[in-house]
């Protein structure tokens, strides 16, 4: 039997009492006795498609860096939405921020042949052999053309969140901003105080 220290919110008693046993506390001939297999490696391995000999999935094609391995690197404004391109020197606050409006770019150029190609596949009342079609077009089309992949930031600070889009500043530029009335429109909110608001 096993004892240890039980503690009941913000008083300790250091009272005795039996723990039971787990696989925390105890290992050895006791995993036997509870049932536990030995070893780390217990559970059972999940089933995998076999791969081919360059390392992809029979029925996926090259994912990530290995689609485009051997593809030269691009210049930034001949981009076409595949591979790697040079980096440039940028006036943005970050390099997130550039790569962001490289999606702008490229979503100007291929977003409406996108929503083409998907209004396709979507289309429940066209043949699977028209949708099947559309489904290997899709993949011509670069990812960077998706509106999703797009995030509206701040354009002084570079940050993702918590951003005006109306002023297109983050809340700390917007408070900072408005504080000295810099921005059209916008003013600190007040009250006076002791006056009775009749309806």
């Amino acid at each position: 039997m096993f004892f240890g220290l039980i503690s009941w919110g913000r008083q300790f008693t250091p009272t005795l009492r039996p723990l039971p046993l787990c696989r925390g506390l105890i290992s050895g001939p006791t995993d036997k006795i509870l049932g536990y297999p030995e070893g780390k490696h217990f559970r059972k391995e999940y089933p995998c498609k076999p791969k081919h000999k360059d390392g992809h999935h029979k029925n996926l094609p090259g994912l990530g860096v290995e689609a485009f391995k051997h593809k030269p690197v691009q210049d930034w404004y001949k981009w076409d939405g595949f591979g790697p391109y040079k980096v440039r020197s940028h006036s943005f606050p970050n390099n997130i921020t550039l790569r962001d409006h490289q999606r702008r770019r490229i979503f100007a150029q291929h977003a409406e042949k996108r929503n083409l190609i998907n209004c396709i596949r979507k289309a429940d009342l066209l043949p699977r052999e028209i949708r099947k079609v559309a489904d290997n077009e899709i993949q011509g089309v670069p990812r960077d053309s998706s509106i999703t992949r797009l995030n509206r930031r701040c354009t002084l600070t570079g940050r993702p969140r918590g951003v005006f889009h109306q002023f297109r500043v983050s809340r700390m530029i917007f408070r900072a901003e408005a504080d000295y009335n810099k921005i059209s429109g916008v003013q600190r909110a007040h009250w006076l105080k002791g006056i009775d608001i009749k309806p």
